[in-house]
Parts: structure tokens; sequence; C-alpha cells
């Protein structure tokens, strides 16, 4: 599956992506920050990826013109009550402190709320990762509950909408895109072998006649 918007474009995680993510993953940055420190070898990602591929997680390689910048994810999808855990790391350090994470953050927001009908995205974060924590409660996710080391949020559609106005207005401003954005969904054929390709049309086909979604099979 591919979906461009706000300048940036999603490829389904795919085997081909799995060494460069694992590095991505294994370096200090990245790993300080995750609920889970110890370095992965190569056939644990081999088997992570193999438990993952399937309609119940979500996890693209994100892209800004051409440059593979990290991965966002949903993982644990239930569909009967429309949830599931969401993520997101970067992984090329020339867009730390950049503004490309905001424009993914928002894609893959507006993606599964308006395509997918996603009705609560959760998400844990370390209690020290304090740039996280406020960057999320600015795409409208509330605090929920504190565990031992970090806190669990949860943003909605309509706290997504409610919060992240000024924040997605800024994005767009900067980057110089209209306010009518299209996002582009096209699949490819391992959506049909991993379900997700069902799963899209039936979002499609449940959507409003005035979405600025297009669907390429």
């Amino acid at each position: 599956m591919i979906v461009k918007g706000f300048g940036i474009e999603f490829r389904s995680l795919q085997k081909s992506h799995l060494e460069m993510v694992r590095m991505w993953r294994n370096s200090p940055k990245v790993q300080s920050n995750m609920l889970y420190q110890k370095k992965i070898e190569a056939e644990q990602q081999i088997q992570w990826f193999e438990s993952i591929n399937n309609v119940h997680n979500l996890y693209f390689v994100f892209y800004f013109k051409g440059d593979a910048v990290g991965l966002i994810n949903l993982k644990n999808i239930d569909w009967h009550s429309k949830g599931g855990e969401g993520g997101i790391f970067i992984g090329d350090t020339n867009y730390l402190n950049s503004i490309i994470p905001i424009g993914a953050s928002i894609l893959m927001a507006e993606f599964l709320f308006e395509v997918l009908g996603i009705q609560k995205l959760h998400a844990k974060v370390l209690k020290e990762n304090k740039t996280a924590i406020e960057y999320n409660k600015r795409l409208g996710y509330i605090l929920t509950k504190e565990e031992a080391n970090f806190i669990r949020m949860m943003v909605t559609p309509k706290s997504y909408r409610d919060k992240s106005s000024q924040l997605k207005m800024a994005y767009m401003t900067i980057q110089d895109l209209e306010a009518k954005h299209e996002i582009s969904v096209a699949t490819k054929a391992i959506d049909k072998e991993n379900g997700w390709h069902q799963l899209l049309l039936k979002g499609f086909a449940d959507m409003s006649p005035n979405h600025k979604f297009t669907l390429t099979t």
C-alpha cells in the first residue's frame, strides 16, 4: 500500500525495509525512547515482521522527497472496537528537529480516522519523554493512565479535529499546501494477500461522498 498526502509518502513495510528499520531501531536516539530497549537482532526482526504482516497491524516507512525518514504504525488493531496503538519514530537524524514528522502524523491520523474508521488511537510514552508527550497533546491526545515508567494516552477523531487544526494549518502554510488537499491511496499485490485490499474497499465504500481521498487498486 502507498499513501500520499501533505508532501509525505507512506509505503507499507516490506522485507526489503527490515535491515534499515532495524538499524534505526537499534540507534541510541530511538532505543532510549522505547519501552523495549534491548538490541534487536536480524533474526528477531524477521520473526517480528512475520508476526505483524496482517490486518491487525499497519506499519509504514514514511518518505519525504525520496528520503526514508522513519516508521509510523498502528498495531494491535481491534476491528470490533475500532481501536489500536499508534507509534512513530524518526530514523534519519537529519529530520529529528524538522516539521516532516508532523506531516506524517497528520497524514496517518486522517487516513486512520477517515478511511479505516478508527475511533480510538492509543499511545504509550515514557514519562521522561516530555517532547513526545507535548507533541501528542497538540495532536489531540489526552492522558488516560499513568504506569510505573510510562503514561497511556488516547486520541479520538473529535479530539484530533478539535486540537490539531492550528498545527495542521501551520504545517500546510510552511509546506505551501492548498487547503483542499487530496490524499491518494494505492494498493499493491501484497495487500490482496494480507487482507488490506478488502478493508480499504470497505473503508472507501463507507465514506461520505465529499471525502478528500482517492483510491487506486
